[in-house]
């Protein structure tokens, strides 16, 4: 579905370039759930903009659906940024919204039939489990009901490729749980999903597929058992929560 190859990023400074990420290619296919792990600074976050087609590498190709994106018309990188949802860690719902407002917001932006942003922001807040606070505001939801919410407004999209930014670190141990448990089923429905994440634990848990990122580059790619198992003493802090 999606692929990065040979990626570079750079980021000016004052002090010089910065290199966020180095020669780094990838491929997330269609339907799969991979899991993006590495401690702060490693690059995670400017590989996930770049993936959610944000940003442009420095060097190198970002490619969805065999089309490189960097080439692509003002219409069609519209179109290809529309495929693509983001949950976050800090889920950036708007205070003075409802979860049923929040949800509808990214369609309204689209300007969609209002007919069909309700029946979309319907079923999205079924599918998150979290219907029952359609008119509760983000102040007066739990941690975990919030990040269900910040799901439902991605689901709200329909989106092909869904982007989790450490989307349990925030997390009481049962809520995290729970919304693993609901990625879980959101990917065995179809949607192609990438996980960014310090916690080995979360990954086990969600991805059956594991990159490993440092210093930007990926040092290791494969099956989430096999990685995580390679990086185990060096990661041994990350189970610990130190970052």
């Amino acid at each position: 579905m999606i692929a990065l190859e040979q990626v570079e990023k750079c980021y000016a400074s004052g002090e010089g370039p910065v290199q966020a990420l180095s020669g780094v290619s990838f491929t997330l296919g269609e339907g799969e759930c991979w899991g993006i792990v590495g401690p702060s600074g490693a690059g995670k976050s400017t590989l996930l903009r770049l993936m959610a087609l944000l940003e442009e590498p420095t060097r190198g190709r970002v490619v969805l659906d065999g089309v490189c994106f960097a080439q692509s018309s003002p219409r069609e990188k519209r179109h290809a940024r529309q495929q693509i949802a983001t949950v976050f860690q800090d889920c950036r719902l708007l205070s003075r919204r409802t979860v049923a407002q929040n949800a509808a917001l990214p369609l309204q932006m689209q300007r969609l039939p209002r007919q069909e942003i309700a029946q979309r922001v319907e079923e999205s807040l079924w599918q998150a489990g979290i219907a029952h606070k359609a008119g509760a505001y983000p102040a007066q939801l739990s941690g975990g009901q919030r990040q269900r919410a910040a799901i439902a407004r991605a689901l709200c999209q329909k989106p092909r490729l869904l982007l989790c930014d450490e989307p349990t670190s925030a997390l009481d141990p049962q809520s995290a749980g729970e919304i693993l448990e609901l990625l879980r089923q959101i990917n065995e429905g179809g949607v192609t999903m990438a996980v960014i994440t310090h916690d080995m634990n979360a990954a086990r848990a969600l991805c059956p597929h594991t990159a490993l990122l440092r210093e930007g580059k990926l040092t290791q790619v494969g099956r989430t058992a096999q990685v995580l198992e390679g990086a185990f003493q060096p990661f041994a802090p990350l189970e610990r929560g130190a970052l």
